[in-house]
């Protein structure tokens, strides 16, 4: 090696040794606004809270908001306040208020002076009706080894990306946004890899352990009360955000403290309100399968009051998987029946911490529904319907993992099917309630065959078709997005099997005692409908089965009673179907004038 060359090798060494020792420089924010988010302070239909991060120093610089509810046109303009984060930024915070539920606006934030972000838009919640949200958590870097020194926050990035695709109204983050909290580089990379969903939908975070209570959490993001627990409430849900410390089992004093104490006042508060679905986002789960295990001061300070006040759902991170129980009370499964969960007695637990830290191992658990060592996601859908759908995705391609249901709609209830029997084709009305006013989606099933033709759709009577099937005894039921019936018997009637019988006088009047006998001398099962017309009002139907080789006799007097008027005369039609030779017919007795007894008995005739 040449003396030059020399030279030229120690200086570049040289050179590296410094640029090695020389401390990572955090990305810092530019004069226009960047890191720009969205929080609540304050009621979420008609508030919202503008953040955003410049350069320190800025002179003069007055936050401010211009926003409308068209693109370009801002008629509303609202300034804020600036505090300082650290030796990095300056974070300006500015609340809009006196906004209309179920709006979408359009806004632009910075100074006049020092400049103005590009036009954002985001929605405020309907006052009522569905909504969608996200919930994810521990994003921090995915490598174990020296995390403070790595930069890697690329699968954080990658999540970003994927829940902007959704659209959420808002996401709740279940903690550990960074491997160490006071890291001023690592917020600056990680509200820069936040960018696609910068200031587009409502994000609102629990404190996880990572963030250790640093200043620089509490002074980037503007939550209600004291930040470290509170809640908020979105058409028709109540959301809780609770503070589980830094430490595993810990017997965090703010658990059972001024903490549980405002959570049990704060959650009877909700209950006397009416709303429908609480959920609950926190950074310790009660219950998990893998390295951290349960958190026993969790159970045991939390637990019990998720129980007494009936928390649908809670989201957890901690553990780096997706891990999802059954719904639970008391530590107890209280329904496995699989994904699909009707006004369940217990709460369902969702570790959802694959956001970018380094992902971990799970064990079996008897309690869990679902496990996955994944990056992933967590999209809720509220549903009008009285229903909440919660759908677990990958971060890279957004393909579902699983999806479960808990549903506190009301299934729908049959109570009658008439006529009893029918041919292929004919056309019954089914009754009960809880249909729905159309049918939509929404069908008839017999037995296993599903109905396709319909006269009519109500709330509380549909009219049907008998679909093609074989004859024989189904139970009829009707299905709705919100469940399925009670079924109730029907008998579909063998074709060209089918037997008619007239009677045209009877009597119900006192001392006349009419009777209607039906044999089946053949092998199968008769079924027969009596119509009754009587000479005032409306025709009765009895629906009734004979059993083969046997009689059945009907006192007319317990079908339609006894009266001195025309509505007690009848005529009668009997028709059979199912069995072959059936025969009826009509015996009489009476006591004429109170002199003597009489009776007589007729055939019904048959056109067959």
């Amino acid at each position: 090696m040449t003396a030059k060359t020399k030279a030229k090798f120690a200086a570049g060494l040289a050179a590296f040794l410094v640029l090695a020792l020389i401390p990572c420089v955090p990305i810092l924010a530019a004069p226009t606004p960047s890191g720009v988010h969205l929080t609540w302070q304050n009621e979420p239909n008609t508030t919202v809270t503008v953040t955003w991060f410049t350069d320190q120093g800025l002179s003069g610089y007055t936050p401010t908001v211009r926003y409308g509810t068209s693109t370009g046109n801002y008629t509303n303009s609202t300034t804020g306040t600036s505090h300082t984060s650290g030796a990095t930024v300056d974070v300006r915070d500015v609340e809009l208020t006196g906004l209309s539920p179920g709006s979408t606006y359009y806004y632009t934030c910075g100074d006049a002076t020092h400049g103005f972000s590009e036009e954002k838009s985001f929605s405020t919640p309907p006052e009522y009706g569905g909504f969608k949200f996200c919930a994810f958590g521990d994003s921090r870097n995915n490598h174990w080894l020296i995390p403070h020194e790595n930069n890697d926050l690329s699968i954080w990035g990658q999540v970003v990306d994927a829940v902007e695709v959704e659209g959420p109204l808002l996401s709740v983050f279940t903690g550990d946004f960074i491997y160490d909290g006071d890291d001023e580089g690592k917020w600056n990379l990680w509200f820069d890899k936040f960018s696609p969903l910068s200031g587009k939908s409502v994000f609102m975070s629990c404190h996880g352990n990572h963030e250790g209570y640093a200043d620089a959490y509490f002074e980037r993001f503007t939550f209600p009360g004291n930040e470290k627990w509170y809640s908020f409430d979105v058409s028709g849900v109540h959301f809780v955000c609770l503070d589980t410390g830094l430490k595993d089992n810990d017997e965090y004093d703010l658990l059972s403290g001024e903490q549980k104490t405002w959570l049990k006042s704060d959650l009877a508060g909700a209950k006397a309100e009416g709303h429908e679905w609480t959920v609950v986002f926190l950074h310790r789960p009660p219950y998990a399968s893998g390295a951290h295990g349960d958190q026993s001061d969790v159970i045991g300070e939390l637990v019990p009051v998720f129980d007494e006040y009936g928390v649908d759902i809670v989201f957890a991170g901690h553990n780096h998987y997706y891990e999802r129980s059954y719904p639970m009370k008391g530590g107890e499964v209280v329904d496995s029946s699989g994904s699909y969960y009707y006004k369940p007695d217990g709460t369902v637990y969702v570790i959802t911490g694959g956001a970018g830290a380094p992902l971990a191992n799970y064990d079996y658990a008897p309690w869990a529904a679902w496990q996955e060592k994944v990056y992933h996601y967590c999209v809720v859908d509220v549903k009008p319907d009285n229903s909440l759908r919660v759908t677990a995705k990958r971060y890279d391609d957004s393909a579902i993992m699983e999806e479960f249901t808990i549903s506190k709609t009301t299934p729908p209830v049959v109570t009658s099917v008439s006529p009893a029997s029918a041919l292929v084709g004919e056309t019954v009305t089914v009754s009960g309630r809880e249909f729905g006013s159309a049918q939509g989606s929404s069908y008839v099933l017999f037995g296993a065959t599903k109905a396709s033709d319909y006269e009519s759709w109500g709330d509380g009577s549909i009219r049907v078709k008998v679909p093609g099937m074989e004859p024989g005894k189904v139970d009829v039921k009707v299905v709705t997005p919100e469940g399925t019936s009670n079924g109730v018997p029907f008998t579909v009637l063998q074709a060209g099997v089918f037997e008619s019988f007239y009677f045209a006088e009877g009597t119900c009047r006192p001392n006349f005692e009419p009777y209607i006998c039906i044999q089946n001398p053949g092998d199968g099962e008769a079924e027969v409908k009596i119509t009754y017309m009587p000479g005032a009002g409306e025709n009765v139907e009895q629906p009734l089965t004979v059993q083969p080789r046997s009689r059945y006799t009907v006192r007319v007097k317990d079908v339609l009673g006894e009266g001195d008027d025309e509505a007690h005369d009848f005529s009668c039609l009997v028709e059979a179907s199912g069995a072959t030779g059936v025969i009826a017919e009509r015996p009489m007795y009476f006591n004429y004038n109170g002199v003597w007894d009489g009776g007589h008995c007729v055939m019904g005739y048959s056109p067959h």
